[in-house]
């Protein structure tokens, strides 16, 4: 372990050069926030993709069908990622891993103001790591290096609606890149977002197949499923309104034919006590049916999840309660990306069949004790009552226990450098086997000088 440590952090260091470049790219397991108003609900990330462009004049916005204005403001991003993972499964398996990599993503400029084009692709590559402890999510399964083109793709601008085709990163409820390995989990599909009225937008489209985040390959959308040989694709659709941080309120449908339809929705507020301490409620209701030919197992069934939080920030700290129970009529399944239940934590999402669970958490920002960037995250869940529907069975209780470290230095030569310890146990009552998972993660967003940008004009 000491030396898989010691190679990854040599990576890190290596891939640090002089940096004059903003951070890019964020995991989906990102930092705690500074306050409670920051605790984002699961719809509330950016429906599109960054759409962000140089800003120019209007005369040189009249003239985007110069191929010239058009490479100006097209952009290239660069991040080199070292990761360590250790872990023992409740089956026994101890998958184990050192690897090295990153992405490399392209954004072309708006031609004609209306249409542009995105690639990114990513590369983890073996450091330590045999197919006897194999399974890590950060190689391929039988621990081989992995290169995949992720993203490929055209949009298309209409008013206030964007139109994408193709290979896509997508940051839904459910559906999204689960980015907490090296390789991000992306689809192939045709989908639109864009606003409808006043504070609410909209996104739907049609996803064909994705890609897991061990795999070069994409995969019919039903395929997700364990047990499902089939091909079929899913319906997505989602509604979300935002008024700040005081009001937020969303609600997401997928359809996956002779499958399945999962509804989650989501609603928080928030608001400042006084100054510096901040408080936010929030409410989450999922329900899981099958439909049609019932092809996932175990079918027919429909399960409901309900879950509430309250979280409070003052001074430098954060702290969270929740609770969340699940129908006995089945277990709420997330194959499409992370789940983002109140009471889920770093592997575990406590909604098996008729399972309650309970959780804690506390935060601390360090930089008023002079070491800037350095948060500290703990949280404990506890979940009781599950049941195994198909063999109707009492499942043992379970608790897991989280800690984190994060440095963000934010500033010097080192300010695009994210260091980030991860660690969880996982006991299990009675005889029941326990299981423990440890990340050592290295982020470095590389600048790089090209194409130019255009001078800031106001």
């Amino acid at each position: 372990m000491n030396a898989s440590v010691a190679r990854l952090l040599a990576v890190v260091v290596l891939s640090s050069v002089a940096a004059h470049l903003n951070a890019q790219g964020s995991p989906n397991d990102a930092p705690p926030p500074d306050s409670a108003a920051g605790m984002r609900a699961a719809f509330e990330g950016d429906l599109a993709m960054d759409t962000a462009q140089a800003v120019l004049t209007r005369a040189e916005r009249r003239s985007r069908r110069s191929m010239s204005v058009w490479l100006l403001e097209s952009r290239l991003t660069m991040q080199v990622r070292g990761y360590t993972l250790l872990q023992e499964k409740v089956s026994g398996a101890q998958p184990r891993a050192l690897t090295s990599g990153g992405w490399m993503r392209f954004r072309t400029g708006r031609w004609r103001d209306a249409f542009a084009a995105r690639a990114a692709l990513y590369l983890s590559m073996r450091v330590v790591g045999d197919t006897a402890h194999g399974g890590t999510g950060i190689l391929t399964p039988d621990q081989h290096n992995l290169a995949s083109l992720a993203v490929l793709n055209a949009e298309a601008y209409w008013k206030k609606q964007v139109f994408t085709l193709g290979r896509q990163d997508l940051d839904l409820p459910l559906v999204n890149k689960a980015d907490t390995r090296m390789v991000p989990q992306t689809f192939e599909a045709v989908m639109g977002r864009g606003h409808v009225y006043r504070y609410v937008d909209w996104v739907g489209g049609w996803l064909f197949r994705y890609k897991p985040r061990d795999s070069d390959r994409f995969i019919a959308m039903s395929q997700a499923n364990a047990g499902i040989t089939a091909s079929r694709g899913m319906a997505a659709l989602g509604l979300r309104r935002q008024e700040g941080h005081a009001l937020a309120a969303g609600v997401f449908n997928y359809y996956v034919p002779d499958v399945h339809n999962v509804l989650f929705a989501e609603g928080s507020w928030g608001t400042e006590l006084w100054p510096g301490k901040q408080l936010k409620i929030g409410l989450q209701v999922a329900d899981q049916r099958t439909v049609g030919a019932g092809l996932l197992p175990g079918s027919p069934f429909d399960t409901r999840y309900v879950s509430a939080r309250i979280a409070g920030s003052w001074s430098r700290f954060l702290a969270a309660v929740a609770a969340s129970t699940t129908a006995s009529g089945g277990e709420v399944t997330s194959p499409y990306g992370l789940f983002p239940g109140h009471t889920s934590v770093m592997t575990t999402d406590f909604t098996r069949a008729g399972e309650t669970a309970q959780h804690v958490e506390l935060s601390y920002h360090f930089r008023g004790l002079g070491v800037q960037g350095l948060t500290a995250f703990g949280g404990f869940t506890r979940g009781s009552g599950g049941r195994d529907v198909l063999a109707n069975t009492a499942l043992p209780d379970r608790s897991e226990l989280e800690i984190t470290l994060d440095f963000r230095p934010g500033h010097g030569a080192v300010k695009n450098l994210w260091v980030r310890a991860r660690g969880s146990r996982l006991w299990q009552a009675g005889t029941a086997p326990d299981a423990y998972e440890f990340r050592l993660i290295g982020y470095y967003d590389v600048p790089l000088g090209w194409p130019p940008r255009p001078e800031t004009r106001h």
